[in-house]
């Protein structure tokens, strides 16, 4: 659980990362780290993806449409 909200708080500075950048809060190297976090987290998330697919099925509607 800890790596989704690690997770979901760093895709928010990066959707915003121009912003920072711009008033200075950041430096480029920052920039770099957080990109880096966010694909640690996704390679641990990597291994559970398969098992919440699973949890959460799609409906058979939404099967039909893809």
């Amino acid at each position: 659980m800890t790596t989704l909200f690690i997770l979901d708080a760093l895709t928010r500075i990066q959707s915003d990362i121009g912003a920072w950048l711009e008033v200075r809060y950041l430096r480029q190297s920052q920039v770099v780290l957080i990109k880096t976090q966010i694909k640690l987290c996704l390679a641990k998330l990597k291994r559970h993806a398969n098992a919440m697919t699973y949890v959460y099925m799609p409906s058979e509607e939404m099967i039909d449409t893809m």
